[in-house]
């Protein structure tokens, strides 16, 4: 019944003109599917200074449904928004963050807030960002940007080992394009979509997962060698290393406060609500070695651009 209640007055007294000027250095993180951002991201929430939700990506979708164009993808430019569109997607992050943080002091909260006429500083781990970063640098000027990566062999690992949990990571909005296209090795697709899926579903998943993750990858590297702005670069690596101190480290970063609660949930370090199966360093060397292996040629020379050695001559990697 609250919740109800909430969402209505929400709705109903939230100022129907919100836009980018309403967030104050939203922090967006950036990341490859299966890179620790859900992990990242509820360190970060402990700190206590942001509205919420974690996820925007359903809000993108209903904007720009993967119907709207001949090739559907996660990619959304400049070009494909429309002022009424940004509007649109401004009011609903605004109130959503609204609502969490109203749910979050059990009904309290800045009356300006429900008029919008008060900023709000807003944190995102939406995956599909890679593919958005032309609407989100151009109408948040002063939003934060952090690039969460991990070794690629681990993070493929965990992709396949995710793939099959369609309800939990899937994209079951692009099933029905799917089973359209002849020949294919999948069934649905998981993880956010890059701009030429379609022409990769006939190969072995993990060449599949090895193609999105460079996809998603050198997205974000072009994007910010196109439109030079800081961009904080963390590594899976050392959050498991420290969490603590990395995460405290990059709260300092974002003029963010450090307080108990967020220490401590760090120093428990429980797992992250997206885990599948427990963290190991070199998992990825007992599941699925041998394929992983075979796709490294084509993610090498992406790999060494973020900082990973994985054994190649980086040379005859094919882009």
């Amino acid at each position: 019944m609250f919740d109800r209640q909430l969402r209505s007055a929400a709705k109903a007294l939230l100022c129907p003109a919100a836009s980018g000027r309403r967030f104050d250095r939203p922090v967006f993180i950036l990341a490859p599917p299966r890179s620790g951002s859900t992990l990242l991201f509820e360190c970060l929430a402990r700190t206590g200074a942001f509205h919420l939700p974690a996820e925007a990506d359903l809000y993108w979708w209903r904007i720009w449904p993967y119907g709207r164009t001949a090739e559907p993808s996660d990619f959304v430019g400049e070009g494909d928004a429309s002022e009424r569109q940004l509007d649109r997607l401004f009011r609903t992050l605004y109130r959503q963050a609204v609502i969490a943080r109203i749910k979050q002091r059990g009904g309290m909260i800045d009356p300006r807030h429900l008029i919008g006429t008060a900023k709000i500083r807003y944190l995102d781990k939406t995956i599909a960002n890679c593919f958005h970063l032309e609407v989100l640098d151009r109408f948040f000027p002063d939003a934060r940007f952090v690039f969460l990566v991990r070794d690629p062999r681990a993070s493929i690992a965990s992709m396949i080992e995710g793939w099959p949990y369609l309800e939990r990571f899937g994209k079951a909005q692009l099933t029905p394009i799917l089973q359209r296209l002849e020949p294919r090795t999948i069934e649905h697709w998981t993880y956010p979509a890059p701009p030429g899926w379609q022409e990769v579903v006939g190969r072995p998943l993990v060449e599949i997962c090895a193609w999105s993750w460079r996809r998603h990858v050198e997205a974000v590297l072009e994007h910010f060698e196109r439109r030079p702005r800081p961009l904080i670069r963390v590594t899976y690596e050392q959050l498991m290393h420290d969490l603590p101190g990395t995460v405290r480290k990059l709260a300092s970063a974002l003029d963010l406060p450090w307080p108990e609660r967020a220490e401590a949930y760090a120093r428990r370090a429980p797992p992250s609500r997206t885990t599948v199966s427990g963290p190991s360093r070199d998992k990825w060397q007992t599941r699925n070695a041998p394929a992983i292996e075979q796709v490294l040629p084509a993610i090498g020379a992406t790999a060494q651009r973020i900082g990973y050695d994985i054994g190649l001559d980086v040379a005859a990697t094919p882009h």
